[in-house]
């Protein structure tokens, strides 16, 4: 049974982790909502408590919040960071306000130092949220605590996995005695996961069929898409919260250690992208995804189209603003209106690949197909 296996790999990853991150304490979980979850329900909060987050983001985010009976209070974004804006964080600040998530959305800086000075000195925890930054240790260092993902559409290919960064040694016995109740994964999700590379990489070669593929292999359990239909109306599956199965700690040792290549390759990738579709203020950013606001909703779906009859893998993180497009609105606490920002953001939102799979004279050849279109 993989739930069983034991080897030196749980200690070994965790320390890999660790010395991304200035050497700080380090739990692994089966994916980064877990992460949160578990950091959240240490605190011990009251029911109710309000937790700060931003608009424009995934339900996995939020998710962990509605489990444990907190209130998600949604903060509007800056356009050009794609992070918290910090005088709509002021607004909405009160005196339930006990945490907040600083997400630092595709990868790119979301120039929080403010924000946590600020925060700190409201007495607020703060959880940095790196789930697209995984190995920038440059993010993730000045909060409370940081997550970091290893799973599906992120910087490793792994596809399962998260981690729990503790900076503040304060809140680490609490942490201990939540993560000691906590079972590993499953035999049968550990399998499933291991070979979802494998399949993902063959729908990979479906171009426009892979998302009507992808969602019925989901359907009958064969793919994982990274969440289960439950969360999609903010419920908690059996199957959270869960340790990361030692034998999935070996699989993303053999990637973690090309995160540094990853990484470079990313930001390569997107300064290609963004001097060649005039985007300056992103060039120098590991992005795990290369984001794109194109104004014109026209223009916007025949980008889509183009793109789909080239054979391009492209993206919608976060149309809608709280991801995926299936993930109900109401059941997230969101209410229509509050984050115009963020609202405007997500209609014309689009992604392009940045991985290795995207070589220099791939990224040319998107960028030409999407120039073509705007201009």
């Amino acid at each position: 049974m993989f739930s069983y296996y034991r080897g030196d790999g749980e200690e070994k990853l965790a320390s890999m982790v660790s010395s991304l991150y200035g050497d700080q304490r380090v739990f692994l979980f089966s994916n980064a909502r877990t992460a949160e979850y578990i950091f959240l329900k240490s605190l011990g909060l009251p029911v109710g408590s309000n937790i700060l987050m931003q608009a424009f983001t995934c339900n996995a985010v939020v998710n962990p919040v509605l489990w444990l009976k907190l209130n998600p209070v949604y903060i509007d974004i800056l356009p050009k960071t794609y992070g918290m804006d910090l005088q709509s964080l002021k607004e909405r600040i009160d005196g339930e306000s006990k945490v907040a998530i600083l997400q630092h959305t595709f990868g790119i800086d979301g120039e929080y130092s403010e924000h946590i000075e600020f925060l700190k000195s409201k007495g607020i925890y703060v959880l940095e949220d790196c789930a697209h930054a995984l190995g920038n240790g440059e993010l993730g260092v000045k909060g409370d605590a940081a997550i970091v993902s290893f799973g599906i559409e992120k910087i490793l290919s792994t596809r399962v996995g998260g981690a729990l960064i503790v900076n503040n040694p304060e809140l680490l016995p609490a942490i201990e005695i939540e993560y000691r109740k906590l079972k590993y994964m499953g035999w049968l999700s550990t399998f499933t996961w291991l070979i979802n590379p494998v399949i993902w990489r063959l729908l990979r070669k479906l171009g426009s069929l892979q998302r009507v593929v992808s969602l019925l292999l989901n359907r009958i359990g064969v793919v994982n898409m990274g969440f289960y239909r439950s969360e999609l109306k903010g419920l908690r599956p059996s199957a959270y919260p869960r340790k990361l199965s030692p034998v999935l700690c070996d699989v993303v040792i053999d990637q973690l250690r090309f995160v540094d290549d990853n990484l470079k390759h990313r930001c390569y990738i997107n300064d290609i992208y963004a001097s060649a579709l005039d985007v300056p203020h992103l060039r120098g950013v590991s992005s795990v995804r290369f984001p794109l606001v194109i104004k014109d909703l026209g223009v916007l779906n025949m980008a889509k189209k183009v793109l789909d009859s080239n054979g391009v893998y492209y993206g919608d993180w976060y149309n809608p603003l709280v991801y995926p497009a299936s993930t109900s609105i109401e059941a997230m606490g969101y209410k229509w209106g509050s984050c115009p920002v963020a609202e405007e953001v997500s209609r014309h939102i689009l992604n392009l690949p940045t991985g290795f799979s995207v070589s220099k004279t791939r990224a040319l050849e998107i960028s030409k197909v999407v120039r073509g279109v705007l201009v």
